[in-house]
């Protein structure tokens, strides 16, 4: 089992280090919704995966600690013979474990504060259009329950009407698409996994590129919007709003107008295949990790049993005392 510990552990590595570096491929080649799925979904598996791993390890190393041994019922010597991971390795899978809690909570806390001041700012406006009189130029979905679109005065002015019912459009679609819980879960997921942070990236590309594809659906011109996007990146001087928020002007202007300017992306399934499938091998590892560390316990349970002395030993009794009552 010390052998298939350290394989999975390192064909795990190796599979967040292959997605994280596909990511950003997909944000751009694959259907933008398609992309966006794939990418929050296969991170979080990854995540999970990059904690399971350490926690087999760190359940083994106490399974061989004789006084948790004795706790459990099992047989401490059974563990140590079965699994041969040097201690240092075991410790160093304690120490990680404890590295990506830490890191979850700050990350959960950090994304909850966020989602939470956009909500509470979204049900205090009044109408699902706030227009900012003395503002910056900018425009962007504030996301909530129901969600917002913020605008600044300066920037509808600068816009024609046909250029306005694009950008409403587009933020209407992050809002409709719930695209900030997309990116809350590659920010938790990289957050645990830091092989993960390209996957950030490429997020925030897929779900913009989502909004435009929806966005030009309900206009009807793909040339259109993606004029749109180049002038309200040139209004806005490409300041964009801090996450959650999410904006006309968002990341990848230059690749998201490309898409629009060619015929819609087909399916593209061998590349998402691929990215699934480097989320989905790992997870099958741990899962199987999981199972044979079970088994093991199971076994060392049942060595415990039978090699455990009896406490209290029934005293024998003479024949000849059993004649006298």
């Amino acid at each position: 089992m010390s052998a298939s510990l350290l394989i999975w552990s390192g064909a795990a590595l190796v599979s967040c280090a292959g997605f994280a570096l596909l990511a950003p491929s997909v944000a751009r080649r694959a259907p933008a919704c398609l992309a966006a799925w794939t990418l929050s979904l296969g991170s979080l598996v990854l995540a999970a995966v990059s904690v399971a791993l350490p926690l087999v390890l760190f359940v083994v190393l106490l399974g061989q600690w004789e006084p948790v041994a004795a706790m459990g019922h099992w047989s401490a010597h059974l563990v140590r013979a079965r699994v041969t991971v040097p201690a240092a390795i075991l410790a160093l899978g304690t120490v990680v474990l404890a590295g990506q809690g830490l890191l979850l909570v700050q990350a959960a806390w950090r994304e909850a504060r966020a989602l939470s001041d956009a909500w509470r700012l979204a049900r205090r406006s009044m109408g699902a259009l706030v227009v900012l009189p003395d503002e910056r130029p900018t425009v962007f979905a504030l996301p909530g329950w129901p969600g917002r679109i913020v605008a600044a005065q300066q920037l509808l002015q600068a816009l024609s009407t046909s250029e306005i019912r694009v950008v409403l459009a587009h933020e209407q679609a992050h809002l409709d698409g719930r695209h900030e819980l997309h990116r809350a879960a590659v920010s938790l997921a990289s957050a645990l996994n830091p092989v993960l942070r390209p996957a950030r990236g490429a997020i925030g590309l897929a779900t913009e590129r989502w909004a435009d594809e929806r966005a030009a659906r309900l206009v009807g011109d793909r040339a259109l919007v993606a004029r749109t996007i180049g002038h309200v990146a040139r209004v806005c001087g490409r300041e964009i709003p801090a996450a959650p928020t999410m904006a006309a002007a968002g990341p990848g202007e230059a690749l998201r107008v490309e898409a629009l300017l060619r015929p819609p992306l087909g399916r593209r399934t061998l590349l998402t295949a691929t990215l699934a499938v480097l989320a989905l091998v790992p997870a099958g590892a741990a899962v199987r990790a999981l199972s044979q560390t079970n088994d093991l316990f199971q076994r060392a349970e049942r060595a415990y049993g039978t090699s455990a002395p009896v406490p209290f030993p029934p005293t024998p009794i003479s024949a000849k005392a059993s004649e006298h009552p």
